[in-house]
């Protein structure tokens, strides 16, 4: 695999990022060798839906995304930036990309606060799911979306809709609604 190109990376989440007047700040670049989490195949399992989609996975404090979030918190105590994980392998079909919640917890020392990705060839698709992911942890959730009682939601804003072009769905498109909602996440430093 090639070597992975942390400032072409960030530039492309932030030209997605970018609609929403959103800007990337890296405080830390860490390689995490030696450590059980480069594959991460202990999830929690998404729950078929007769109807639909799967919904996603719904980790637990003792899972290996939770417990990658409170090693990287560990790493670094001070920080109460989000941390984006970019790993080798989720090990299972169709799972690319995490956020420990929709929205994220406040605290940084939370085993909730963290997002995942998968490492890939295509540097595009990769900023892609960190555009994604960090949008859940910011407040956004998917157009559609099925619950654990098998009900369909919508997200709520009156904008969006499950097309290819939404950034929350398969495409880099943010609505006005979903602007609104990010850029009042309380999560974000405003300078």
């Amino acid at each position: 695999m090639k070597k992975f190109n942390t400032g072409l990376f960030i530039r492309k989440v932030e030209k997605i990022l970018a609609q929403a007047d959103m800007r990337i700040v890296v405080d830390n670049e860490i390689l995490l060798k030696d450590t059980p989490f480069s594959e991460i195949t202990e999830l929690a399992e998404p729950r078929a839906r007769p109807s639909g989609a799967p919904t996603d996975p719904e980790e637990e404090p003792w899972n290996a995304p939770a417990r990658l979030a409170q090693y990287g918190h560990q790493r670094l105590p001070s920080s109460t930036a989000l941390n984006l994980y970019v790993i080798d392998s989720f090990g299972r079909r169709g799972i690319k990309g995490l956020s420990l919640g929709t929205p994220g917890p406040p605290l940084s020392s939370s085993y909730y606060f963290g997002v995942l990705i998968e490492r890939s060839e295509d540097d595009d698709s990769m900023a892609y799911l960190a555009a994604h992911e960090i949008c859940h942890f910011l407040g956004l959730d998917h157009p559609l979306r099925w619950s654990a009682s098998a009900q369909l939601y919508t997200d709520g804003l009156g904008d969006t809709e499950a097309t290819y072009s939404n950034l929350m769905g398969s495409g880099l498109d943010l609505t006005a609604g979903q602007i609104f909602v990010l850029t009042r996440s309380p999560l974000l430093r405003v300078k």
